[in-house]
């Protein structure tokens, strides 16, 4: 990942947190396909409870060994996503792309305020090589996965959804390849 992010994959987490810094401590965060514990880290020294839900056991296994709260488990198929006052989402939306309705249904059942950071400019949209190699390198238990956002489709997919589900939009930061988006229920 550091390498798709021009060596500042840390970076992509500094505006995510900043928006965690108004949460009280006792608060609580939910992250989802959280991958590492970048995240987790900063709600540990904030005395923010966090708790993260990844499909890949590796991910869960090693958060776990640091002392986080992580389940294995599958979005889609968690029974009951934990209840939290945030829930997160960074650079895994594009694998839910055709079943966004049951995930935001799932997500807003537990949170009322989400934070996607999702790429939108991506290897996997050029043509060639780089890109053939990129689109098949994104596995997630299901075989390559070759959709990719991109800033309009991403919006486009937001601004549907928050009238099924009364959200309002705000997109904090744009940077060179990810779009951070913040949803709010009203």
């Amino acid at each position: 990942m550091n390498i798709l992010y021009a060596g500042k994959y840390n970076n992509r987490f500094t505006e995510v947190i900043n928006l965690l810094k108004e949460l009280p401590p006792g608060s609580s965060v939910l992250e989802l396909c959280f991958g590492d514990t970048y995240i987790a880290e900063h709600c540990k020294k904030s005395k923010v409870r966090w708790v993260g839900v990844d499909l890949n056991p590796h991910f869960v296994k090693k958060a776990v060994a640091k002392g986080y709260e992580a389940i294995e488990g599958n979005v889609l198929t968690t029974k009951n996503l934990p209840e939290s006052n945030i829930c997160i989402m960074m650079g895994s939306l594009y694998h839910f792309h055709n079943t966004l309705e049951d995930v935001f249904s799932r997500i807003l059942a537990s949170s009322p305020v989400v934070i996607i950071s999702e790429p939108v400019k991506n290897l996997s949209s050029s043509s060639g090589l780089i890109g053939y190699i990129a689109r098949r390198s994104a596995k997630v238990g299901k075989g390559n996965e070759e959709f990719r956002y991109n800033e309009v489709t991403l919006l486009e997919a937001l601004e549907k959804l928050k009238f099924v589900f009364n959200f309002n939009i705000e997109v904090v930061q744009r940077t060179g390849k990810d779009i951070l988006v913040k949803l709010q229920k009203y």
